[in-house]
Formats: C-alpha cells, structure tokens, sequence
C-alpha cells in the first residue's frame, strides 16, 4: 500500500509540474 501512494503522489506531482509549466509557457508567450 505504502508503494502504491507513493507512485500515485509522484505521478500527480510530475503531472501538476506539467500543468504550471504549460501555464508559465502560454504566459510568457502572452507577454
């Protein structure tokens, strides 16, 4: 079990660094 929420918090974690990224990226392309 330990295992498994670990994995799943790491992959909500990359997905949530991929989403800001996308964000600052159309940011900086609005600018």
């Amino acid at each position: 079990m330990g295992k498994e929420i670990k994995s799943i918090d790491m992959v909500m974690f990359f997905g949530f660094l991929k989403s800001s990224a996308l964000v600052l990226q159309k940011a900086i392309v609005n600018v």
